[in-house]
């Protein structure tokens, strides 16, 4: 049953895909509304989720604003499906018609040059258009090596990562997923990682993030101190109807800085969810909430933020 169930989600997917690639982008964004319409049907819990991180995180918002955000929010999934959908349109000349990099490539060469020989570590949110704002900074900036979380039908996840990598995107598994992280930066290789989802709690640095804490990933921070690595956080926002702009900020890495190893990766993690929250609050409905971001509480707190 398994089986079946990965091969027609394939063809499916090569359907839709397909069919979005061709088609001209208004057309493209119908069918990619359509999708996410239908997801939104069959799992009516993304959207309760959206609805109670909205009412966590903009509790001071009228429910019509809120409501505003969601729906905008909503679009923006279509766009992430449609920027998929045209990887292979990409080239050096057009993603700069598409996209405002002023700066940007610059300042990510300079911090190579702070820390010769090892790789930096970018930290890219689920936010506006992510997949198509990997594959153009492979093509603009240089190639990356992105961890990523597998999805189950294995046929569809060998046809979507090897879309991923068209343009020299290398992509590798959370299994043994953190010494490849260290293996590849020690190596001079850039490593992406996507970090603003929930984790376990024994996984999990706990930071506030718009006040309340947020359990998230430890493998940030004990990457950067074991490699020494540079750091920097990166995401792309829409401006304007498809007009992009990339916002890229370095980040200290505390290394050398005065504290123990945990007070050190405390604050490296803090300084990363301030570069978030700071890009959220000025484009909310880009981030995606759809995501249970709070699930995990501190050691005391019950789980039941999301008992929606």
């Amino acid at each position: 049953m398994q089986q079946l169930l990965d091969i027609v989600a394939l063809l499916l997917a090569k359907a839709l895909v397909g069919l979005m690639y061709f088609l001209p982008r208004p057309v493209a964004m119908g069918i990619a509304h359509l999708c996410v319409s239908c997801f939104r049907v069959v799992n009516p819990r993304i959207t309760r989720v959206a609805r109670r991180n909205l009412e966590l995180v903009f509790a001071e918002r009228t429910p019509q604003e809120r409501e505003q955000i969601l729906k905008e929010s909503f679009r923006v999934h279509a766009a992430n499906l449609v920027g998929f959908a045209e990887i292979p349109r990409l080239t050096q000349d057009n993603i700069f018609e598409l996209c405002d990099f002023s700066g940007v490539v610059e300042m990510a060469a300079e911090l190579r040059r702070n820390v010769p020989g090892k790789g930096t570590l970018f930290l890219v949110p689920h936010l506006g258009c992510f997949e198509l704002f990997s594959q153009m900074w492979c093509i603009a900036n240089r190639p990356v090596a992105t961890l990523v979380r597998p999805f189950d039908l294995p046929r569809l996840n060998a046809w979507w990562n090897a879309r991923r990598e068209l343009h020299g995107m290398e992509i590798f598994s959370r299994s043994g997923g953190y010494k490849e992280v260290l293996h590849r930066l020690s190596s001079g290789q850039d490593v992406s990682l996507m970090f603003d989802q929930n984790v376990k709690a024994n996984h999990a640095i706990f930071v506030d993030l718009f006040g309340i804490p947020a359990a998230t990933t430890k493998t940030v921070a004990f990457v950067a101190l074991r490699t020494g690595c540079t750091i920097a956080f990166g995401t792309m926002v829409e401006v304007s109807p498809w007009k992009f702009k990339v916002i890229y900020q370095p980040i200290d890495n505390p290394i050398d800085e005065q504290g123990s190893y945990e007070d050190k990766a405390l604050r490296l993690t803090r300084r990363v969810h301030e570069c978030l929250e700071s890009v959220v609050r000025q484009y909310p409905a880009q981030w995606f909430w759809i995501h249970r971001r709070f699930k995990t509480r501190p050691p005391g707190e019950p789980e039941n933020i999301y008992a929606v």
